[in-house]
């Protein structure tokens, strides 16, 4: 009894930390570059200790956000979702996306594989909102 006290009391801050993130991120109009970082580094069982631990984590794994250099807060677009989701989940059903590797084609890899919804192009900003949805899915996908 004691051990599950002691359990419950340890994970219930980190639970209701997460749980009130996510409540204000799917209030925001706009996610950032930071909260899909987040995001994936949590889809991944990481436990995530600040942007800057959380963007090496990706850059290490599969050099997902390798090449990006955007900062915590810049507005997050469809393109850079999809091009981290499609790295993350190695996509390759799109022969134009595994040709080319952009934004664009990665964009339309996530939209084939029901992940993000076909309206729109990848400069759209997405909302949080939207951003929790896209991860729903993507957590489904990775199975993690």
């Amino acid at each position: 009894m004691a051990l599950a006290l002691c359990f419950y009391v340890s994970v219930y801050p980190q639970s209701m930390s997460a749980l009130n993130y996510v409540n204000e991120l799917g209030n925001r109009e706009q996610a950032s570059f930071g909260d899909i970082v987040k995001l994936i580094v949590l889809d991944m069982g990481e436990k995530t200790l600040g942007f800057e631990s959380d963007f090496s984590v990706l850059c290490a794994r599969n050099k997902i956000a390798f090449g990006y250099n955007l900062y915590e807060n810049t507005p997050l677009r469809k393109g850079v979702a999809a091009r981290l989701i499609a790295k993350y989940l190695r996509l390759t059903d799109s022969l134009m996306y595994v040709v080319f590797g952009t934004e664009r084609y990665a964009f339309r890899a996530c939209v084939a594989a029901g992940i993000m919804i076909p309206d729109g192009s990848e400069w759209d900003y997405v909302s949080g909102e939207e951003l929790l949805e896209i991860m729903r899915r993507v957590a489904m996908i990775s199975g993690i």
